[in-house]
């Protein structure tokens, strides 16, 4: 039996999913949503992976089918980071499902699909992170926003997160501004630092792997990275109050609550 079901439109795109979930036998190929929910719902999957553009009408079988099962698969998005699809994965977020999000066009669905081969526990932050701030975030800033969540798995930079946004970076800045949210710098230092602290404290990886994942060339690196943006290194930030702890402190970053909001980034 399939252990993963997935929608697809791209014949590329199927190919890397296929070798990444260990063979074609591994994946079942839908060719529409309604497909895809008939597979949700016979249960017994380990992911579902959906390329999606929005709006959730789209896909409103397929939300139904897995919110009718008692032990639901991981849901891994694929699409563009346009507004309306920020907007909509934000709402996904809310509704309880363990939901990724991958960006089309800059991201490779393997990662993803070995990570729901490997374990439940082994998913991204993305869901945690877009939870705590989806009451903090105004529709002006939501697509930059979930950006620096999803992209800041990897250190992207600002250039990164304004060319996957589609956006320039002086529009970046100003949609973060006009909704009083931090400058894109520190929003993404702190998302990398919780995708890493993530790595760290939940699923128990070594320093080395986190750096590694975040694409810091050695541990040294990411420690100096993470206490640049947060004040502490990530072990100590892993061993005082773990990932569950640094997000509420990011939360209360993002309310402009803590201080460190401004100013320029390090050269």
């Amino acid at each position: 039996m399939a252990l993963i079901a997935a929608l697809l439109r791209d014949r590329q795109d199927r190919a890397v999913v296929a070798e990444a979930a260990g063979g074609e036998r591994q994946v079942l190929f839908c060719a529409h949503a309604n497909q895809l929910a008939i597979a949700a719902a016979r249960g017994g999957l380990r992911g579902i992976i959906l390329e999606w553009s929005g709006p959730v009408v789209e896909v409103e079988p397929v939300l139904q089918a897995l919110n009718g099962l008692t032990d639901r698969p991981s849901l891994v998005v694929y699409g563009r980071l346009t507004a309306a699809w920020a907007r909509d994965l934000l709402a996904l977020a809310k509704s309880g499902l363990d939901v990724q999000a991958v960006l089309q066009g800059f991201e490779n669905l393997g990662a993803a699909v070995r990570a729901l081969r490997a374990s439940p526990r082994e998913r991204a932050a993305d869901l945690a992170i877009l939870q705590r701030v989806v009451p903090l975030v105004r529709a002006a800033a939501r697509q930059v926003v979930v950006g620096a969540v999803v992209g800041g798995r990897t250190r992207i930079g600002v250039g990164g997160l304004a060319q996957r946004c589609g956006l320039a970076v002086r529009t970046v800045e100003k949609r973060l501004v006009s909704a009083r949210l931090p400058p894109a710098w520190r929003l993404l230092g702190w998302c990398t630092s919780l995708h890493g602290l993530w790595d760290l404290d939940v699923l128990g990886w070594p320093v080395k792997r986190a750096a590694c994942e975040c694409r810091f060339g050695c541990p040294a690196a990411f420690s100096m990275y993470v206490r640049r943006h947060t004040g502490s290194t990530p072990t100590d930030l892993r061993d005082f109050a773990g990932f569950r702890g640094l997000l509420e402190r990011f939360g209360e970053f993002m309310a402009g609550k803590e201080e460190g909001r401004t100013g320029a980034p390090p050269p």
